[in-house]
C-alpha cells in the first residue's frame, strides 16, 4: 500500500485539534504518516497533540516556535516519507473515506494528483448539491477550470482538498510571513502534474468564520499584502508554463477579481483601498487592454472594463444598479427552471414595489380609489412567485395549515388580507431578505422626501398636522410633512430608522447611533410624541448594545427571555381587554396606567358593541370586528381571532429561534422593538405588507427553519418541486 503524509498544522486550536485527529485516525484508509506541528502554541494544543501520539503510533508531533501556518507546514514536510502528501488544517475535519477515495482515484486513473469538494460547517451556511462524480482530467482541463473559476467543480487554491504526489511537490515550499500561502504552492503542483482526477464529493469539512482564524485579518492587508502580490506571481507562472490562451485567461480572470476588490472596499467604505486597485489596474492597462480583446471575454465585461478604465466611479455607480437590480431577479437556486425563477422573482419585486405605493398613497392626503385592485393585483404577483417556486414537502404542508387557517378566516369574518399574507411569505422562497428589505427601505425613503416636498410646495398635503391634538400637545404646531399626522410621521421615521440598523449595523459606528439619538429628541421635539420617542431610543440603546457584545450576540438566555416577554406583552394586552369596558370603575393603578398611555386602555372599548373588549374576542372573528384603536396586540386578536393570532405569534417565536441559530441578532433586535411597540401602537397590524417587516423577516425565516440542521458529517436535503409535481416530494 502507498503512503499517505497527512500534514495538521496547529497554533492555539485545543478546541477543535481533537476532532480534526479523530476524523484523520477513522480513516478507512490506513496506511498513514500523520505529522502534526505544534507552531508555538499558547494554549493546551501541544498537549493535546502529545496525548493522542501516545495513543497512536503513526502520530508524529513536532514542537516549534511560532512560524505561521507555512513554516509549520514546511517544518512538516521536510520530515514527510510518503508516496503521497496530504493537508488538513488543525480547526478542520474530514470523511472516513477521503483519503481511500482520493488515492484509488489517483491510482485508477494514473493522476497525480486528486481533488476533492468540501463542505463548509457554520450556522446559517447552505452548501450545493454534489454529484458523487470522479472525473479524471488533463493538466490543461484542470488548470482552465482553476483559473476560470468554474462553479461546477470546487478547484480552488486550497492545499487540503488535495492529495499530491509527492514528486510534483518534492522541493516546493510555502512562503513564510504571509497568508494566502496555498495560491503559489498550488498553482506549481497543477503546472507539474500530467492529470489530475476531481472527486465531486465533500470528503472535507471546512470550518466557516472561525473569529480568531488567520483568514479573519485586515482585509485591506490581507489583499495588497498577500493576495494580489501571489496572484500576479502566478500570472508569472502561467506564462512560463501554460498555453498563451490559458494565460490570457488567467489574466481575465485576475482582472476579474480586482473588479470585485475595487466595488468591496467602495461598499465597505474603504476609499483609500479601492483607489490603490484603480491604480493597479491602470498601471497594466496595455495588458488589460490586449487580454480583452480575446474572443474568451464576453461581452458584458468587455464593457464594464471599458467603463472601470474610463471612469471607476461610474464603474461602481453602474454596478450598484445592477446588483440592485438584475441580479436579485436572477437568483436562481440549484436545480431550479431559470425562465420560471426570472418570472417569479420579477412578480415578487413588483409586488413589493406596489405594497410600498399602496402605503404611501395611504399615507398621503389622497383618497385612492384603486387600492382594492391594487391589493389584488400584489396578491396575483406574489401568487405568480409561489408558482414558479419548488418547495419540499415539509413546506408544502405548513402551506396547507397555514392557506386553511387564512381561508377559514376570510370565509367567516371576510377580510381576505391574511390570505395575502399567507401567499407573500411563501413568496420569500429563495428571495434575499436584505436585499428585499433594502428595497423596501430605499423606496419608503423615496416616497417620504416626495410628500415632504409635496406638502412643503404646496402640491399635496400639509406640512403641519391641522387638528388641534388633546392634552399636552393641545394647540401646538406639530410637522407631518404630508403624512396626515404628527404621530404617523414619527412612526414612520421610527420604522425606517429601525429597518436602516438591521440592514446596516454592520458599517455603524458609535456616532451612527449618536445621531440617531440625536434624531430621536429632534422628533419628538417637532411631533411631540412621547411613546415614539420612547421606543427609539429603547431601539438605538438596544441596538448598540447588541452590537457591542458578542456574549449578548449568543446568549439563548437573551432571545428565551424575548420570548417570555413577548408572551407578558400577550398576558397584559389580554388583562387590558378584560378591564377597558369598566374603566370608570377601575382602580387607581389601572387608571393612572390608562392616563400614561393616554387613554388608550378606555379607547379599546368606546365603540358600540364594546370594540376590542374581551367579550368579542373568537376562534375566528366575526365581520363587525373592524374597528380601530391602538394596542396592537388586542386589536390582532379582535379583528382576526385567537387562532390565526396565535398562529401569528407562533411565527414570530420560530423567527427569534432562527435568529438565534444564523446569529442574526440584530433581526432579533427587530422582533423585539416591534413586539415593544405593538403593545401599545398598531402600526404593523394592518393590511399593509410594505411597513411589517416583520412578515419579510419571518417569510426567510421559515424555510431555514424547514431546510433542517446541518449535521456535522452528513447533511439533511429533501426533495423540493413545483407545485404540478408536488407529488414527488412525498
Amino acid at each position: 500500500m502507498k503512503l499517505i503524509s497527512v500534514i495538521v498544522p496547529a497554533y492555539n486550536i485545543e478546541k477543535y485539534i481533537g476532532r480534526c485527529l479523530d476524523s484523520i485516525i477513522a480513516q478507512t484508509y490506513t496506511e498513514l504518516e500523520i505529522i502534526a506541528v505544534d507552531d508555538g502554541s499558547t494554549d493546551d494544543t501541544g498537549a493535546v497533540l502529545d496525548g493522542y501520539a501516545k495513543k497512536d503510533q503513526r502520530i508524529k508531533v513536532i514542537h516549534q516556535e511560532n512560524l505561521g501556518l507555512s513554516g509549520a507546514r514546511n517544518s512538516a514536510l521536510k520530515v514527510a516519507s510518503g508516496d503521497y502528501i496530504g493537508f488538513v488544517d488543525g480547526d478542520d475535519h474530514i470523511e472516513p473515506a477521503m483519503y481511500e477515495t482520493m488515492i484509488n482515484s489517483c491510482l485508477e486513473n494514473e493522476a497525480e494528483m486528486a481533488i476533492c469538494a468540501y463542505r463548509q460547517i457554520g450556522e446559517g451556511i447552505k452548501n450545493r448539491e454534489f454529484s458523487g462524480r470522479i472525473i479524471p482530467l488533463s493538466r490543461d482541463e484542470a488548470l482552465d477550470i482553476y483559473i476560470c473559476d468554474d462553479r461546477e467543480f470546487s478547484i480552488y487554491n486550497s492545499v487540503w482538498s488535495r492529495l499530491f504526489k509527492k514528486e510534483i511537490v518534492l522541493g516546493e515550499v510555502f512562503p513564510q510571513g504571509r497568508n494566502s500561502e496555498d495560491i503559489i504552492y498550488t498553482t506549481k503542483a497543477m503546472c507539474k502534474a500530467t492529470k489530475c482526477v476531481y472527486v465531486d464529493l465533500p470528503l472535507y469539512d471546512y470550518t466557516a468564520s472561525r473569529p480568531d482564524s488567520i483568514m479573519n485579518v485586515k482585509l485591506d492587508e490581507r489583499r495588497f499584502s498577500d493576495e494580489i502580490p501571489f496572484l500576479k506571481e502566478q500570472l508569472g507562472i502561467f506564462k512560463e508554463n501554460v498555453s498563451e490562451e490559458l494565460y490570457f485567461k488567467a489574466v481575465y480572470h485576475y482582472c476579474r477579481r480586482l473588479l470585485f476588490y475595487h466595488n468591496d472596499f467602495k461598499e465597505r467604505g474603504m476609499k483609500k483601498s479601492a483607489e490603490k486597485i484603480a491604480k493597479i489596474i491602470n498601471e497594466d492597462r496595455p495588458l488589460i487592454e490586449e487580454t480583452y480583446g480575446k474572443p474568451f471575454v464576453k461581452d458584458g465585461d468587455k464593457k464594464r472594463m471599458k467603463l472601470f478604465l474610463d471612469s471607476p466611479g461610474r464603474y461602481y455607480l453602474t454596478s450598484k444598479v445592477y446588483e440592485d437590480t438584475v441580479v436579485p431577479l436572477r437568483n436562481n437556486p440549484t436545480g431550479s427552471n431559470s425562465k420560471l425563477s426570472l418570472i417569479g422573482n420579477t412578480a415578487f419585486y413588483a409586488g413589493v414595489i406596489l405594497e410600498v405605493l399602496i402605503m404611501f398613497l395611504d399615507k398621503a392626503d389622497y383618497i385612492n380609489p384603486y387600492e382594492g385592485w391594487m391589493f389584488r393585483i400584489s396578491f396575483l404577483l406574489f401568487l405568480i412567485k409561489v408558482i414558479c417556486t419548488k418547495y419540499s414537502f415539509r413546506e408544502y404542508l405548513l402551506m396547507a395549515v397555514l392557506g386553511i387557517i387564512s381561508f377559514i378566516s376570510y370565509k367567516v369574518n371576510t377580510k381576505d388580507e391574511l390570505v395575502r399574507f399567507v401567499v407573500f411569505l411563501f413568496a420569500m422562497k429563495n428571495i434575499d431578505l436584505k436585499h428585499a428589505l433594502k428595497s423596501v427601505f430605499k423606496l419608503s425613503v423615496f416616497a417620504m422626501i416626495l410628500l415632504a416636498v409635496l406638502s412643503l410646495t404646496g402640491l399635496l398635503g400639509d406640512v403641519f398636522e391641522l387638528y388641534e391634538g388633546y392634552g399636552f400637545k393641545e394647540g401646538s404646531r406639530r410637522i407631518c410633512l404630508g403624512l396626515g399626522s404628527s404621530n404617523t410621521f414619527a412612526i414612520m421615521i421610527w420604522a425606517l430608522m429601525l429597518l436602516g440598523i438591521y440592514l446596516y449595523h454592520e458599517k455603524m459606528k458609535w456616532w451612527h447611533y449618536a445621531i440617531l439619538t440625536v434624531l430621536s429628541f429632534t422628533i419628538y421635539l417637532t411631533t411631540l410624541t412621547r411613546t415614539t420617542l420612547a421606543v427609539m431610543l429603547l431601539t438605538v440603546i438596544s441596538a448598540f448594545v447588541m452590537q457591542s457584545s458578542k456574549t449578548l450576540q449568543r446568549s439563548k438566555v437573551l432571545y428565551a427571555a424575548g420570548v417570555v416577554l413577548i408572551l407578558a406583552f400577550v398576558g397584559f394586552s389580554i388583562w387590558v381587554a378584560c378591564v377597558s369596558n369598566w374603566h370608570l370603575y377601575m382602580p387607581p393603578f389601572a387608571q393612572k396606567l390608562n392616563d400614561i398611555l393616554t387613554g388608550r386602555i378606555e379607547n379599546v372599548s368606546r365603540f358600540v358593541g364594546g370594540g376590542g373588549y374581551i367579550y368579542n374576542w373568537s376562534l375566528f372573528s366575526s365581520p363587525v370586528c373592524d374597528r380601530y384603536f391602538d394596542m396592537g396586540l388586542i386589536r390582532l386578536f379582535y379583528w382576526y381571532g385567537t387562532i390565526p393570532a396565535s398562529t401569528a405569534l407562533l411565527l414570530v417565536f420560530m423567527s427569534i429561534r432562527e435568529s438565534y441559530r444564523k446569529n442574526d441578532y440584530m433581526g432579533y433586535v427587530m422582533i423585539m422593538m416591534f413586539a415593544v411597540f405593538t403593545v401599545v401602537e398598531a402600526h404593523i397590524v394592518s393590511v399593509y405588507i410594505a411597513r411589517n417587516y416583520l412578515m419579510f423577516l419571518v417569510g426567510s425565516c421559515i424555510f431555514t427553519m424547514l431546510a433542517g440542521k446541518k449535521e456535522t458529517l452528513e447533511e439533511k436535503t429533501f426533495k423540493e418541486e413545483y407545485f404540478w409535481r408536488f407529488y414527488k416530494t412525498i
